[in-house]
């Protein structure tokens, strides 16, 4: 007989998207989250993906300070979206994000 147990998370549940890139290394013209692939952005696929996870309380998007693109897209006024500035790092940008949640929780 198999036991059967249902998956408990713990709550609050948030996630911490680093977007602050540059795109440097891809030579773009633009940071590759604000690529388009199939009609939408990077960032947007990544979004909807998290925010389709019903147990996730919030994302929050840690983006380059004076990001002129993201206020654009319409996932950055989702309600469970909340953006923060990021740092000259992936690992400061995480920071960033961690301490937005750490503030928020």
């Amino acid at each position: 007989m198999t036991e059967r147990r249902s998956l408990s998370l713990p709550a609050p549940l948030f996630a911490v998207v680093p977007a602050a890139g540059v795109g440097a290394r891809m030579g773009a013209g633009l940071p590759k989250q604000y690529l388009t692939l199939q009609g939408r952005t990077l960032a947007e696929h990544t979004l909807g993906r998290l925010l389709a996870f019903a147990p996730l309380q919030a994302v929050v998007v840690a983006v380059a300070d004076g990001d002129p693109w993201w206020p654009e897209l319409a996932v950055a006024r989702h309600p469970r979206v909340t953006s923060v500035t990021g740092g000259d790092s992936r690992a400061r940008s995480v920071l960033a994000g961690v301490a937005a949640v750490l503030e928020r929780a």
